[in-house]
């Protein structure tokens, strides 16, 4: 899947949380087509397994939306929709690429619960 240089980090880190799936991500774009997101703006679409692990990675997504907003004074959301099951998009604002890296490390340092990680 071919990402965009300046979320790669973000979507891999949340790659990594056990139970989140992503299908699609946006960084933004220049000179935006209707349609398109602008530059400044970030979109990661993803899913979660229906199952403990599922409710926990959202849980987990909540976490560090707060550790965002603690750090970077931007706009970020988790907007929940429906498309052949339930999908969540995680969107938000930044100013450079070094913001994004400070969310993706904030996903990448979150610490899992050990009594789902003894499964």
């Amino acid at each position: 899947m071919n990402i965009d240089p300046h979320i790669q980090w973000l979507v891999r880190a949340l790659e990594k949380v056990p139970g989140i799936f992503t299908h699609s991500s946006c960084e933004g774009h220049h000179n935006p087509k209707e349609g398109q997101l602008e530059w400044g703006k970030f979109v990661v679409d993803f899913s979660v397994s229906y199952d403990e692990i599922g409710w926990e990675a959202l849980e987990r997504v909540t976490c560090f939306i707060s550790g965002w907003r603690a750090v970077i004074d931007e706009n970020i959301s988790l907007i929940a929709w429906y498309d052949d099951g339930l999908r969540w998009s995680l969107e938000g604002e930044y100013a450079d690429k070094d913001q994004i890296d400070a969310l993706a490390e904030i996903v990448e340092e979150m610490e899992f619960n050990s009594n789902l990680d003894k499964r």
